[in-house]
């Protein structure tokens, strides 16, 4: 289910992963993307992320973690 099915904003989701993800980046091994499970306003959401080749991350595939 997509977050905003779960009646949270897209900006909160944002904002709640840029805050989150710092702290994870360091977990992330090029080529392979890492799965991370949060809560954001009560609810467990999961993200992946994925370093690019030019050293960037994509945050993608969110939806609600079970």
């Amino acid at each position: 289910m997509h977050t905003t099915e779960l009646g949270i904003t897209n900006e909160a989701v944002q904002s709640a992963i840029i805050k989150h993800a710092p702290g994870i980046i360091s977990k992330v091994k090029p080529g392979q993307p890492l799965n991370v499970i949060t809560k954001i306003e009560g609810q467990r959401i999961q993200y992946s992320v994925f370093q690019l080749p030019d050293g960037t991350y994509n945050i993608g595939r969110i939806h609600e973690a079970f």
